[in-house]
């Protein structure tokens, strides 16, 4: 993996730079992000109309199903590498049609000791055959820590992913363009090339990341294919 740092702007401070941590803010921010999104999406497809709570995978969550949406209550769950998930989550159906589209809105959702307010909306449906499958989020989500470091998460993300005959074939292909910022500080994120995994490697194998920190730009390239050791897939995927 290389890295290429350049400026856009004849007046950016030489100074300026893209450190290793806030690399790790922002990066973190896009993963905090979507960490509820595959339990969302399962129980949109697991709708039973019932109208009745329904427990989800391991009682991690209660979700109950209206006409219009579904409510999910989480108490205190362990989901992926984070902790005492807690809180309640709204989803409204936002339209019809071969694609599922809803909108998920978070009030004072805690992961832990960080909280989330704000909304992500989602269209998901077929991708570019019958083995694969597409879906797009946009996200409007603030993020306070509990150092009382706010981050505001805003853009649009698509993944396709494909199913092939084994889980470690199955692979991933991640696009798009989205903002973190943090306090004065703007962190402008956009994929130029598209960034490519699969299940037989838990990093990213492909793709090239443009990252734009108040006009300094730094571009993160993945190669072309080899299995690079220094980003997870999970912290880039929606």
């Amino acid at each position: 993996m290389s890295w290429v740092f350049f400026s856009k702007d004849d007046n950016t401070p030489s100074d300026q730079e893209l450190s290793q941590t806030e690399l790790k803010t922002v990066l973190e921010a896009d993963d905090l992000s979507g960490i509820t999104d595959d339990i969302v999406a399962a129980a949109y497809i697991n709708n039973s109309g019932s109208g009745k709570p329904e427990k989800g995978a391991n009682d991690c969550y209660v979700a109950v199903y209206y006409t219009n949406g579904f409510t999910m209550t989480f108490n205190n769950c362990n989901i992926r590498k984070y902790q005492n998930v807690s809180g309640n989550l709204t989803i409204i159906y936002t339209g019809q049609g071969e694609n599922a589209y809803f909108t998920v809105t978070y009030d004072d959702f805690l992961i832990g000791d960080i909280t989330f307010n704000g909304t992500r909306s989602f269209t998901m449906g077929m991708g570019t055959d019958q083995n694969s499958i597409a879906y797009n989020v946009r996200s409007d989500l603030i993020i306070t820590k509990a150092t009382d470091l706010v981050l505001e998460v805003i853009g649009t993300k698509s993944v396709l992913t494909t199913f092939w005959a084994t889980l470690e074939e199955i692979t991933f292909n991640i696009t798009g363009k989205w903002t973190v910022n943090e306090g004065n500080t703007s962190y402008r994120l956009e994929v130029k090339n598209a960034l490519v995994g699969n299940l037989g490697c838990e990093f990213l194998t492909e793709g090239v990341l443009e990252i734009n920190k108040n006009g300094l730009v730094v571009s993160i390239d993945w190669g072309n294919g080899a299995v690079m050791m220094q980003l997870r897939l999970s912290t880039l995927m929606i």
